[in-house]
């Protein structure tokens, strides 16, 4: 069974990123429905590189970290530790041209949300 993560990551294809349709909001809803309800896994084909999808990690992370509260084990202490980490090494692309894009700022690196620059 392939993963909710690898069904709805279509539009990191790099084949898609090359087309001109890449900016149009239609293309890109109909593109990433296509990766999701085929019957066919075309992935290499089109080109989408393999990744850990970064908000499905963090789900994750938070079922086990909610399982470790509740029984307190070292097993799944340790499993909240890999995925906490595993989480720390996904790095996610800011682009200075998203208005409110969330970046890492300040001390601490606490999350902030500030408005590009032109």
């Amino acid at each position: 069974m392939i993963s909710p993560g690898t069904i709805l990551d279509g539009l990191n294809s790099r084949l898609f990123q090359a087309s001109p349709f890449k900016n149009s909001r239609t293309a890109r809803l109909l593109w990433t429905q296509l990766c999701k309800r085929s019957p066919i896994n075309f992935r290499q084909l089109v080109r989408i590189p393999q990744e850990r999808n970064a908000k499905g990690t963090s789900l994750f992370t938070l079922a086990a970290l909610a399982n470790y509260r509740s029984c307190g084990s070292k097993e799944t202490e340790i499993d909240a530790r890999e995925l906490l980490d595993s989480l720390m090494t996904i790095r996610l692309p800011v682009s200075a041209a998203q208005p409110g894009a969330t970046t890492l700022t300040g001390k601490g690196a606490r999350f902030s949300r500030r408005a590009a620059h032109p």
